[in-house]
Order: structure tokens, then C-alpha cells, then sequence
């Protein structure tokens, strides 16, 4: 089956209650999908397969979406469903997975095996993701619940796992935010500039790490953030840089300078210190400044005028 057809139904059916605009795009991201396979085919001299069988593709969508193959009732019911046309049947198929408990139970083991690699089995992490599964929640709202609960879930740690599991390894934290939610690797500008990309150097990669050096997680397990304190390295020529906090983009954020009589900060360090060894300690004040909430606002904000 040629790949465009999958997806035109699939977003056929997602975009079945969304507005004309909204299906109108969803129809034209298919047509640039179908260009430029079809261009690197041509290029290629290659033809492209047949239309798979109604059979297949209801194994194949089965498996995608439900993570099983079908049962002989349902290979039955639809391959005897007469009565509509076969886009309208490949439809109404693709709309009973998605509301199957299947595809909830399907897309919570995804998500789990993508972002801890299968370490280990969190049953807590696991339910968090079945119920934002089951909630239809969009990728930006999980990426927020689980960056930045403070704001969004105060009273559930479940979702901060993911961040909590590697807070004793900032290379890996940052590694993992780039690779996993942005889709790219940054680990090669550590040492140095980026070997292949020119636009990305040690001052990007560093600059991602600062948005996470002041996370720590209290001792009742919640996720905070400390008033002060940003990374420095040293670069290849070794001068000691520090580039303050900067997304992959180039976009840089202020830090504003922390006004703080050094008595009151020695207090707010203690505190913060107890909260980390203590499981009956109160967590400390948050700081009105947080750059993991800067993080969160660059990663889901389309463009700089939407970020306030």
C-alpha cells in the first residue's frame, strides 16, 4: 500500500469533527507527503506497489493502532461490511480503533518504551500515561504536565518521572529533551561545535543545560527550582564560557539579576537543602523566575510573538 493512502485516511478520520481550515491543512501536509515520495520514485525509476487488499490493510492499521493483529470476528465484520464504499469502510475501521481501549492501552506502552527505554516497569508513570491517553491529551500538554507540574499538576508526581529519573545526570536530561522532544541531537556540541551542523555549537548545548541546572527534586517528590545558578564550561581554546540560557533556535532569554539580601539567600539555600534530605519538610518558595518554564513556553510556542 502506497503510504499517502494511510495516511489521508487516518487524518480523514482525525479530522472528522475539526473545522474546515483545520481539514483543509491536514489534507494539503497529505499532498506534500504524496510529492515528495512520488518525486524520489520518479527520481529513483522506481514504481510504486499496488493498493494493498482490504485483508491487509486491516491487519496492518490493526497492528498499527491497537498493537495486535485482528480477531477472526473482526476480520469477519469488516471484510462483510457491504454496505459502504471500501474508503468509507477503511474509515469507519480506523475511527472504532481510536475508540477502542486498544489503542489507549497501545499508545501508553509507545510512550513509555520512547521516553525510559523500558529501565524499568513505573506503574505509577504507566497509569499517568493511559490517562492522558484516555484524555486525548495533545504532545504539548503532555510535555508541559511532565516539565513543569508545579504549574499544571501541584498535586500529582506522576508525571515528573521522566525528569526525576535523570536528575543526576544533566548531560542526560538534556540529551534526552533534544532527541526526544525536538527530534534532534545536540550531544556532539558538548566538547566542541557540532561537527555537522554548522548553526549549533558548545554555547547552544550548554544553553539548553541551563534551562534544567536549577531543578531539584524535594524529598516528598515533587520537582522545584533554585533561586540562582547556571552552568559554565570550557571551551576549546580554554576560556571558560557561559552562555546563559539559549534554546536550539538561537533564542536567547534574560536571566533578571537575583535581588536578594545574602542573608535571606542563605536562608532559602537551607531550606531548599532540607526539602531534598527531609520527606516531612514543607517544599520552599518558588522563584518568580524558572527557566524550565521558559523551556516549556519556547518548545510549545510556535514563534517568538506567541511567547509573551
Amino acid at each position: 500500500m502506497r503510504f499517502h493512502l494511510l495516511v489521508l485516511t487516518v487524518m480523514s478520520v482525525a479530522f472528522g469533527n475539526a473545522t474546515n481550515s483545520e481539514a483543509s491543512d491536514a489534507l494539503k501536509i497529505a499532498a506534500q507527503i504524496d510529492r515528495h515520495i512520488n518525486e524520489r520514485l520518479q527520481s529513483e525509476g522506481v514504481s510504486p506497489t499496488p493498493d494493498i487488499t482490504d485483508e491487509q490493510f486491516l491487519r496492518r492499521v490493526t497492528l498499527d493502532l491497537a498493537g495486535r493483529i485482528p480477531t477472526a470476528a473482526e476480520r469477519t465484520a469488516f471484510l462483510e461490511q457491504n454496505e459502504l464504499n471500501p474508503q468509507a469502510r477503511r474509515e469507519q475501521l480506523v475511527q472504532q480503533l481510536l475508540d477502542s481501549p486498544d489503542y489507549a492501552f497501545h499508545t501508553r506502552n509507545q510512550l513509555d518504551i520512547l521516553l525510559l527505554l523500558r529501565r524499568e516497569h513505573n506503574a505509577s508513570w504507566r497509569e499517568y500515561l493511559l490517562e492522558a491517553t484516555n484524555d486525548n491529551r495533545g504532545w504539548d500538554t503532555i510535555f508541559r504536565e511532565i516539565f513543569q507540574p508545579e504549574d499544571t499538576l501541584s498535586t500529582d508526581v506522576r508525571p515528573v518521572t521522566y525528569v526525576i529519573k535523570q536528575l543526576n545526570d544533566l548531560d542526560a536530561l538534556t540529551n534526552n529533551a533534544s532527541v526526544k522532544w525536538l527530534g534532534v541531537n545536540i550531544a556532539c556540541a558538548k566538547c566542541h561545535d557540532h561537527p555537522l551542523v554548522d548553526d549549533w555549537t558548545q554555547d547552544h548545548y550548554y544553553g539548553m543545560t541551563s534551562f534544567f541546572k536549577r531543578t531539584f527534586r524535594t524529598k516528598q517528590g515533587f520537582l522545584s527550582e533554585r533561586f540562582e545558578g547556571l552552568p559554565k564550561y570550557t571551551d576549546i581554546y580554554g576560556d571558560e564560557q557561559q552562555p546563559g540560557l539559549m534554546f536550539l533556535t538561537g533564542e536567547q532569554v534574560d536571566v533578571p539579576p537575583l535581588e536578594m539580601e545574602e542573608d535571606a539567600l542563605k536562608k532559602l539555600q537551607a531550606a531548599i537543602k532540607t526539602s531534598e534530605q527531609d520527606d516531612k519538610s514543607p517544599p520552599p518558595p518558588r522563584p518568580d523566575f524558572r527557566p524550565r518554564t521558559k523551556f516549556c513556553l519556547l518548545y510549545t510556542s510556535p514563534s517568538p510573538r506567541d511567547r509573551g
